[in-house]
Parts: structure tokens; sequence; C-alpha cells
């Protein structure tokens, strides 16, 4: 692509803590960085998305494996997330013991999400 010009779809803030602490995120919507988000976390994991004007606007829960859940600001199910929100989860058929899991062995798991 010498020379060409590529629209930014996505930017993403990182925080300093970990690898998984995403603070905000900008996507565009209509061809420019329209729309901020930023991500509230508890201790393990994401639990909300709010706005610019700290409106949460979509929730998260997790079952005892991990698996999210989407919903809405009042707590109703979703059927996934409206912002397009993103988040890796184990194929079912993996399986791993404490003494397997390693940095390479996260890192593979975080590789191979992407296909």
């Amino acid at each position: 692509m010498d020379g060409a010009s590529v629209p930014v779809d996505r930017q993403y803030t990182w925080g300093l803590c970990d690898r998984w602490d995403l603070l905000r995120r900008k996507r565009s919507t209509t061809g420019s960085l329209d729309e901020t988000l930023f991500l509230l976390r508890d201790y393990l994991d994401s639990v909300a998305v709010v706005d610019d004007s700290g409106a949460v606007v979509e929730r998260y829960a997790y079952d005892a494996f991990g698996n999210v859940r989407f919903l809405a600001p009042d707590y109703t199910g979703r059927s996934g997330s409206d912002f397009d929100w993103e988040f890796f989860s184990m194929p079912s058929s993996a399986t791993w013991t404490a003494s397997s899991i390693t940095m390479d062995a996260a890192i593979t798991m975080h590789d191979s999400a992407g296909g």
C-alpha cells in the first residue's frame, strides 16, 4: 500500500497494570473515530462499558467458567454486544491444568483466538 491512506477503524488506550487493562476504545461508526467508550472492571473482568457522558451502555456477567453474558444497562439479557465489543474465550474442547498454564501457553491461547 505505498502511499495509500488506510482509515482507522478503532483506537485503544491501555493502562499500565497488565495486558488486559483496556481503559478506552474509540471506534468509527460513521467513518471517523466518533464513538468513545470506557471499560469498567472489577478485580477479574470487564463488567460494564460507559460512554463519554458516564452513562452505562452495556454490562457483562460471567459464569463460573468465564463465559460472558451480555446485558443491557438495566441488566436484561442481550444476544451479543450492541457495541461490537470482543471477548476472548477458550475453545470448548480445551482443557488446562494449573501446572500447564504458563506465560507461553497464555500467549499461544491468545494468538490462536484470532484463527
